[in-house]
């Protein structure tokens, strides 16, 4: 793990800070861009992936579960060293190495460089990158070569920096300063429906809240944006918070432009 994240990435949470690399000596060997461009490779991933999950037959399914764990192993430092500590990541998916897993999984990415610490820099500043300059084409090369929705594959993403964000707050309650400035990044990234220069925000997605019985009254339930399809993998059913289960279809709508704070857990 880089010296920088020990801090943020204790105990169970280690695994999550392990996943970014530096190597200032090797050029980049393979850049994420080149990897996900190649149609074999991808193929390949998905198909050792399908077999990790029980041989899974459904392709979309499997993507969606595996862009899961991608961005499980690519957003957990990357929110730290741009929120947190206030760097401007080179996250540019040609400035990023991918390597996977003997399982086809995505196990960790390296870059050559860190990138600089710019504590006056605003959240479009430091997340430009990562938003329109990896997760944008990563979000379109996915569709075209699984065709799952694109609203599924944002909603993987929001879905999961939502959890990161949820998680870092707890991390940092004590620090009135930084859980404002978390707050802020939250919001830009997540919860407002246009870029800094008026941009379509690709990460802005309404999410509705229903009212279901619980315990002899009545409790509040986030639900997600969109599901992910894991009903459709083997031994999976709908997760609690997916919108097309049956149990909340019919239930009173309570709000519908919230957001859940769901962590993917990674599985390499």
């Amino acid at each position: 793990m880089l010296e920088i994240l020990r801090p943020f990435f204790r105990g169970e949470w280690t695994q999550y800070g392990e996943s970014l690399r530096l190597d200032e000596t090797t050029p980049l060997q393979t850049s994420v861009a080149q990897w996900l461009l190649n149609p074999v490779g991808l193929t390949q991933a998905l198909a050792l992936h399908a077999e990790f999950l029980g041989g899974a037959r459904v392709l979309k399914a499997v993507a969606s579960d595996w862009m899961l764990r991608y961005l499980t192993a690519l957003l957990p430092p990357v929110v730290a060293l741009s929120s947190l500590l206030k760097y401007r990541v080179p996250t540019n998916w040609h400035d990023m190495a991918l390597t996977l897993s003997e399982r086809g999984a995505p196990a960790f990415f390296a870059i050559e460089r860190l990138g600089n610490p710019q504590p006056a820099a605003n959240t479009a500043t430091r997340y430009d990158a990562l938003v329109w300059q990896h997760l944008a084409p990563f979000i379109a090369r996915m569709h075209e070569h699984t065709q799952v929705p694109t609203k599924i594959l944002r909603g993987n993403a929001c879905r999961t920096l939502f959890g990161i964000f949820e998680q870092a707050l707890q991390l940092v309650a004590s620090n009135t300063a930084l859980v404002r400035e978390l707050i802020e990044d939250r919001r830009q990234l997540l919860e407002s429906p246009a870029w800094s220069d008026g941009r379509r925000n690709p990460l802005f997605l309404r999410r509705r809240q229903v009212s279901v019985s619980h315990a002899g009254g009545s409790l509040t339930l986030t639900l997600h944006a969109s599901c992910c399809l894991a009903h459709q993998l083997p031994r999976t059913g709908f997760c609690g918070a997916c919108p097309l289960a049956p149990e909340y279809r019919k239930c009173r709508t309570v709000h519908s432009s919230v957001h859940d704070g769901n962590f993917y857990e990674p599985i390499n």
